[in-house]
């Protein structure tokens, strides 16, 4: 639907890129047909989010609704169905729409700020518990290795004619 919306899209600027003024100002009507059509998309894609416990959906469904009434109401204005407020609504719809965003987009990165902080404070402490893991077992692998090398140590004494054998090389303790 998107895909079918971007070519439909990309065709309405082909027109007026390449057709001449009053071609494309003929199609103008479709122009806005199509447009409504999208926003109502948008509405539907943003109901949706929200409907799924989407967070923030509300927010941007709000900016959105404000936007597509601004939109309506130029359309109805360019159409001459509107005479009562003799004022183009879009630009101030859009910098409504453009400030709810701005701010989502704040609320945004302050949680992925607030996650990395967390997530650094819990490797500092797991690499904390890391070192003291290594630690205890470099120790407690130094102590057989130690005897093992008392031992040998003795062995070659013995073999060179001195008699002493410590008690945890002969299975004594």
């Amino acid at each position: 639907m998107i895909k079918l919306l971007a070519w439909i899209g990309c065709g309405f600027v082909g027109t007026v890129l390449l057709l001449p003024t009053e071609t494309y100002t003929n199609l103008i009507g479709y122009y806005k047909y199509v447009s409504l059509f999208c926003l109502i998309y948008f509405i539907y894609g943003f109901t949706l989010a929200l409907w799924r416990g989407r967070r923030s959906a509300l927010l941007q469904l709000f900016g959105w609704l404000v936007f597509v009434a601004t939109a309506i109401h130029d359309i109805a204005y360019s159409n001459d169905r509107i005479i009562w407020i003799d004022l183009q609504l879009v630009p101030y719809g859009f910098i409504l729409l453009v400030f709810i965003e701005a701010m989502e987009l704040a609320r945004r990165f302050t949680n992925a700020y607030r996650t990395i902080g967390t997530m650094s404070d819990e490797l500092i402490a797991m690499n904390r518990m890391k070192d003291e893991f290594l630690a205890n077992t470099s120790h407690e692998l130094k102590t057989p290795a130690s005897r093992q090398d008392d031992c040998s140590a003795a062995a070659n004494e013995q073999t060179s004619g001195r008699a002493f054998v410590p008690r945890a090389c002969t299975g004594a303790a």
